[in-house]
């Protein structure tokens, strides 16, 4: 009888002990290959006589592209959902004529027709904040 309630204690101790001490689960953000489908596209800033200025996301590079400079693209994508309308954005630009192979790091925030884009560094710095950004993309 004692050693009967001696176990049973025991199990019980262990249930609860693991129901307080859990396996808590990682709130890690997943990423993802390639860019998100809510942003692909053409986003323009800019009108010139001579062009537009803009970005085009396609599923697995980025093209800056303005009417007076050659196009600069962004490859080997990844992003992570950041929060509602949020994305962070990492990469490589390619080297051309007028730029060195570089990483590159963007956070997008993207809503209704509009989008806003500023290195991930830069919105850090200003507390997790878009405020500031001069440039708003337009969907063409």
């Amino acid at each position: 009888m004692k050693k009967s309630m001696l176990t049973v204690m025991a199990v019980a101790a262990g249930l609860v002990g693991g129901g307080l001490i859990g396996n808590g689960t990682a709130h890690a953000a997943t990423w993802h290959r390639g860019t998100p489908a809510s942003v692909r596209g053409q986003w323009v800033y800019h009108y010139r006589q001579g062009g537009l200025d803009g970005y085009r996301f396609y599923k697995y590079h980025i093209t800056n592209f303005a009417s007076l400079l050659v196009d600069t693209n962004m490859t080997s994508l990844r992003y992570a959902h950041y929060g509602r309308h949020y994305y962070r954005i990492k990469g490589v630009y390619k080297a051309n004529s007028y730029h060195p192979r570089v990483k590159g790091d963007i956070l997008v925030y993207r809503k209704g027709n509009k989008l806003k884009m500023v290195e991930y560094n830069r919105y850090i710095h200003n507390h997790h904040s878009t405020k500031g950004v001069s440039a708003i993309f337009h969907r063409e």
